[in-house]
């Protein structure tokens, strides 16, 4: 219930409240479960983009990876919360700057995310679009928006950051 609340307050951006509702929700979590429960790692998750809202993107990272390793521990590398984690780490070291090892968390969660929910998937081709574009790589950015826009339904428009894309890739050629 406090993890739940925790992101209703981060949806409402009150962060202060949502960082206090998981970091009691951690707590009472640790003492029935221990370190090492998928209950924790979802904490941590909620933490982490609390952190990332916060603007502090390497806490953000430090929260995730409890997860992803928590995750992968209780459910295997193969799992799609250890891709949905791998996403995370890849958004907080691209908010950090580091465009390098963002790329490699994001091809990971790519990967394992592969015949999961289309959502899912999309959302990670859209975080690598967006990462294609600020590494000045428009036409790569817009090959992987453009896959992200297919699993969008017919009636959706196309979103800007592959119209962004297009526009770069355009003026390279």
């Amino acid at each position: 219930m406090l993890i739940n609340l925790a992101q209703v307050q981060l949806i409402r951006e009150e962060h202060a409240n949502a960082r206090a509702s998981v970091e009691r929700a951690l707590t009472i979590l640790r003492k029935a479960h221990g370190d090492r429960h998928p209950w924790i790692a979802s904490a941590e998750m909620v933490l982490g983009a609390v952190a990332l809202a916060e603007g502090k993107p390497d806490e953000a990272y430090e929260h995730h990876s409890v997860a992803r390793d928590v995750f992968a521990e209780v459910y295997g590398e193969a799992s799609e919360n250890v891709a949905l984690a791998e996403s995370n780490l890849g958004r907080a070291r691209h908010r950090a700057g580091n465009l390098a090892e963002a790329r490699v968390h994001l091809e990971r969660a790519r990967e394992g995310l592969l015949g999961s929910r289309p959502p899912r998937l999309r959302a990670v081709l859209d975080r690598l679009g967006e990462l294609e574009l600020d590494a000045g790589k428009p036409c790569a950015a817009q090959e992987t928006l453009t896959r992200a826009h297919t699993l969008r339904s017919e009636a959706d428009e196309e979103s800007d950051l592959l119209k962004q894309a297009r526009a770069g890739c355009s003026a390279a050629k």
